[in-house]
């Protein structure tokens, strides 16, 4: 009789894809109830979905390491495909190859466990598998109705996942909303929070975070009282940098949040100025606010009339201008100016107070039309005040100059001769520009100068005297 050879080299086992391999067991045994096989299982998945499918599922089948992570794996397969399963689908809890040896080391039935009421505390079923716990504690945490596990301070957390089981189901006898079931629970495994808690009711300031942070309950308390809108953790804080509420009167809450109790006292700034400048710059170092204070800016007021008035938001470049000229002056120049200071104008208002120049007012008939000879670059007011001021002519009659046409870098040549007739050739170019830039479309209309020899010659001079002054911004 003709025998037909073995398909297979000897010692490779026989019996369908999924015969038994050679893997260790899992930290406890299953028991294998019934339920459908995995090749009837993994044929079932490729005839309701994809071949790709059945076979991403044999790959996954071969990394599981041991005979427990087979079982759970075959289980939830079963759950999922066969309507008569005993097992219950983790529809919601995704595990990746190595986990389901790892999910068989925690005493499981089936990875359903992770997708049912018994893991409610927890943000999903997979969460709580990923912090390692046992199937026998988490069925326990669901009877004792525990806070959400992102409600659970630190002490907490330990406590409930680490401590004596039959010391915890005594937490039974302690309503679950109450304070003093979380008394109970930090006592298990931190037995010296139970008098911080007590200390903490007495003082009308119960906190989880307090009674865990190990600084004086007292101190703490004081801190809350004194700051309604701060947070638990704000006040801790305050409380490990040796703030107390004095010093909190004294600097201001947002200098105290920033800066150390030492370093605030030692920096030698008047704490006046020290919380007048917080208010105004949230997050001013003590080297900033010492320059701000030495160059003049000791106040709210006066910061935001610097801020308003540079184009920098740099509190060095503020403490720098401050040196030129006081802040309300800044800002009144930059009113008159029509735009931000840059730092060199800054300057210049300086050297132009020390002329006799502190009202603005004084530079304000300026013309803003700028001929051709300022070469395109934009010529602010305060130049061409300095300008003048350099040049030694008088600021009524750099104003003539201007609102005729001359630029300011030519008003000293200028000097004794009719500003009208002076500026005639500067005024020729401003208009012929005026007409090439409306026939490349850069303007719609070509502008004509706007000043005339009346509003220029002798008397009809636009008298000097002062401009409608306009509040700082508080």
């Amino acid at each position: 009789m003709k025998t037909n050879p073995a398909r297979v080299a000897p010692g490779i086992p026989t019996g369908g894809q999924f015969a038994h391999q050679q893997r260790s067991e899992a930290g406890v045994a299953l028991a294998n109830r019934k339920g459908a096989s995995l090749d009837a299982l993994i044929e079932r998945a490729s005839n309701l979905r994809s071949e790709e499918h059945a076979q991403s599922l044999r790959d996954e089948l071969a990394a599981i390491q041991t005979d427990g992570g087979v079982e759970l794996f075959r289980r939830n397969l079963d759950a999922e495909h066969n309507p008569h399963s005993p097992w219950t689908w983790s529809e919601h809890a995704s595990f990746d190859n190595d986990e389901w040896d790892r999910l068989a080391e925690l005493s499981v039935e089936d990875a359903g466990q992770y997708a049912d009421d018994s893991v409610k505390m927890f943000r999903s079923g997979r969460s709580a598998f990923l912090e390692n716990i046992p199937a026998e504690r988490l069925r326990l945490l669901a009877e004792l109705h525990v806070p959400k596990s992102d409600q659970w301070s630190p002490v907490e957390r330990l406590a409930y996942l680490s401590a004596d089981l039959d010391a915890l189901r005594e937490l039974a006898n302690i309503p679950a909303k109450s304070t003093g079931r979380y008394r109970a629970a930090v006592a298990l495994v931190r037995p010296a929070l139970a008098e911080r808690y007590d200390q903490s009711v007495k003082e009308q300031v119960f906190s989880k975070a307090f009674i865990e942070s190990g600084r004086p309950i007292g101190v703490l308390a004081d801190l809350k009282k004194h700051l309604r809108n701060a947070t638990d953790e704000e006040i801790i804080d305050f409380a490990a940098r040796s703030i107390r509420p004095a010093q909190i009167d004294l600097y201001g809450q947002q200098a105290c949040s920033n800066h150390s109790r030492r370093d605030l006292e030692a920096s030698g700034l008047d704490p006046a100025s020290v919380k007048q400048l917080t208010m105004a710059k949230q997050d001013a170092s003590i080297q900033e606010m010492k320059a701000l204070s030495g160059s003049g800016i000791t106040t709210f007021k006066h910061y935001q009339n610097v801020r308003h008035a540079m184009q920098s938001s740099d509190a060095g470049a503020y403490a720098a201008a401050a040196r030129h000229a006081a802040p309300p002056t800044l800002h009144a120049y930059r009113v008159v100016n029509g735009a931000k200071l840059s730092a060199r104008e800054a300057e210049m208002v300086g050297a132009l107070v020390k002329h006799g120049h502190d009202d603005p007012a004084s530079i304000a008939g300026f013309s803003r039309a700028e001929p051709l000879a300022d070469r395109g670059v934009r010529v602010s007011i305060i130049q061409r005040a300095h300008d003048a001021v350099q040049a030694k002519v008088p600021m009524k009659e750099a104003v003539a100059f201007s609102r005729a046409g001359v630029p300011s870098e030519a008003i000293a040549r200028c000097a004794g001769l009719d500003p009208w007739v002076a500026g005639e050739m500067y005024r020729r170019e401003y208009e012929r520009e005026q007409q090439d830039a409306f026939k490349r479309g850069w303007v719609t209309k070509p502008a004509k100068w706007p000043h005339t020899a009346e509003s220029v010659r002798g008397e009809s001079i636009r008298p000097v005297g002062r401009t409608p002054q306009v509040a700082p911004p508080r």
